[in-house]
């Protein structure tokens, strides 16, 4: 009998799914026309930036709707392995959608929030209510793009984030680019990048960072490139 997927070793069922589930991060979406998942990528030369692939989740997670055997598999190793990125309420509102079971395997979520909203909290919507949904997160990354950072520490704080310390690993990270150089060429555009990391690693309550480094970005045919001129402010 020709061999099947199923009776194929774990290990290489892993590997399938390893090449299958491959992507940086993906961002859950919603809107009045359906679901759709972004899939995320970033680029080698230019890490900040990520590269969408819209995808309707029919499709990318149709090995979850195969059988029993291959959906409890899939289901481990996707959510088990896949980071999960989005905006504030598009992440409560996947992972109230999926469940509990499902909630307890996800490991890793970065929520990104904008410059053109502040952190808004609906009512029971907090950091805790999260942390309470997913029991076996690891590492929970916050990246921002505020240019006041510390009326940003205090809506995160207003959040709740202060009761989810020393559950598992937190960071935020905060780029704000302005003040353009003088005396750049047109086709080189120089100007400063401010950028805080406040942070508190699992079983502590100490936050560490907090302050600013500035570096001096340089940007010309579409690339950037980063000097590593840096200083405290």
């Amino acid at each position: 009998m020709p061999p099947t997927f199923t009776t194929l070793p774990l290990e290489v069922r892993n590997e399938i799914y390893g090449h299958l589930f491959c992507y940086d991060s993906i961002t859950p979406l919603s809107s009045k026309t359906g679901k759709l998942l972004h899939l995320n990528n970033r680029p080698r030369l230019a890490p900040d930036f990520l590269l969408h692939i819209p995808s309707d989740p029919q499709d990318f997670l149709a090995l979850l709707s195969v059988n029993h055997q291959i959906s409890d598999e899939a289901a481990d190793f996707f959510y088990y392995k896949t980071t999960f990125h989005g905006k504030w309420h598009e992440i409560v509102a996947f992972v109230k959608g999926i469940g509990a079971r499902r909630g307890n395997m996800i490991r890793s979520m970065e929520i990104s929030h904008p410059n053109w909203y502040a952190f808004i909290f609906d009512k029971d919507e907090d950091f805790e209510m999260l942390s309470g949904l997913l029991p076996n997160l690891r590492t929970l990354h916050i990246a921002a793009s505020a240019p006041d950072f510390t009326r940003l520490q205090n809506e995160l704080i207003q959040g709740g984030i202060l009761k989810i310390a020393g559950k598992f690993d937190i960071g935020v990270c905060n780029t704000w680019s302005d003040e353009m150089l003088s005396g750049s060429e047109p086709r080189v555009r120089q100007f400063y990048r401010h950028r805080h990391v406040w942070r508190c690693d699992k079983g502590t309550t100490q936050w560490t960072g907090g302050d600013c480094v500035r570096t001096i970005i340089s940007q010309f045919n579409w690339e950037r490139q980063c000097w590593i001129n840096t200083e405290e402010s």
